[in-house]
């Protein structure tokens, strides 16, 4: 008589669980992952190296082109600046495509995972990596720039919160613009299918994106102020900026306070000797005051709030589309 030895067999797990597939994209992208997390550790620890020792004013030898800490505080702000770009150029543009060309969509999408959650989890995951990343440096870059603003002595004498790189290296816009700029890379990724076509083409559009909403929407979020001073009367027009505020507009006013141009006859006219002559051809061609439009030092963080919201949208957008153009495309 013999023994039988009965071994239980482990039942099949019925479905892939999100632990699973998170495991799955730090296995692909953990060289990723550790390099940029390198990087920003290497950042932080120099803006806090900057933050601390940027009031001895001291020269940063064997570093051309970086005479004073304040310098090399000026080049992390634009290291800073331009890491939301890396995470659309580097992490989201190849995240499709890399798949497309290589054909291993193909092998995912034949699993019991669908498309639309493989891509949930790979984007969600590496989303909340790169914001986390874009807020540490945001947070830093932030406590060093105010370190330096209580250094008078070693700042360039004009300096304004609400220009790039100050306005947009802290943690609120970091995290906006990084979360755009995967969404827009994730987006570009799915429709090119090509990897060196969708970094092209994800850089194109996200400088541009940014630069437009710089120029043409940061300066209108509220209506700027307008001050006003008579032709020939030193006023608000014609004195130094604020410190810490944008202007976004100058010229001359009419009688009836409509924006008038330049009459360039003044200053080619030979009757216009002296400062009163000038004055006087302006009045005579409808100029009676100048005006400056800007916005003032206190609705930085409003401007910064309404920002953050214009990328956050833009991204949700981009999200949508990127997913739709997924789930069309493995159903063919």
């Amino acid at each position: 008589m013999t023994a039988t030895a009965v071994v239980a067999e482990r039942p099949p797990r019925a479905t892939v669980g999100w632990r699973d597939l998170i495991g799955v994209t730090w296995r692909q992208h953990r060289l990723m992952l550790v390099g940029t997390g390198v990087l920003v550790l290497a950042a932080i620890a120099a803006m806090l190296w900057v933050s601390a020792n940027v009031e001895k004013d001291a020269d940063l030898i064997g570093l051309p082109g970086l005479r004073q800490i304040s310098d090399l505080g000026e080049l992390l702000l634009a290291g800073v600046l331009g890491f939301s770009g890396l995470i659309a150029v580097f992490w989201a543009a190849p995240l499709l495509s890399k798949e497309y060309e290589q054909r291993t969509h193909l092998l995912v999408w034949s699993q019991d995972v669908s498309p639309l959650r493989w891509l949930a989890v790979k984007t969600t995951v590496l989303a909340v990596v790169a914001v986390a990343f874009s807020v540490a440096l945001g947070v830093t870059a932030s406590f060093m720039m105010h370190r330096i603003l209580e250094a008078p002595a070693q700042y360039p004498p004009v300096f304004s919160l609400f220009r790039s790189p100050y306005f947009d290296d802290v943690a609120l816009t970091q995290a906006a613009y990084a979360l755009f700029g995967f969404a827009l890379g994730l987006a570009v990724s799915a429709i090119c299918r090509r990897t060196v076509t969708s970094m092209g083409v994800t850089l194109a559009l996200f400088v541009g994106v940014r630069a437009v909403v710089e120029r043409f929407v940061r300066p209108y979020f509220q209506t700027p102020v307008r001050e006003t001073n008579p032709i020939g009367v030193d006023g608000p027009a014609t004195s130094v900026m604020q410190p810490n505020s944008l202007s976004v507009a100058s010229g001359n006013l009419d009688a009836a306070g409509n924006p008038i141009d330049f009459p360039r006859v003044c200053n080619t006219g030979s009757s216009v000797h002296t400062a009163q002559d000038y004055h006087a051809c302006l009045r005579q061609n409808g100029v009676v005051s100048n005006y400056r439009d800007f916005q003032p030092a206190d609705r930085l963080g409003f401007f910064q709030f309404a920002e953050f919201g214009v990328f956050v949208v833009l991204a949700a957008v981009l999200l949508l589309v990127g997913l739709r153009v997924v789930r069309r495309m493995s159903r063919v």
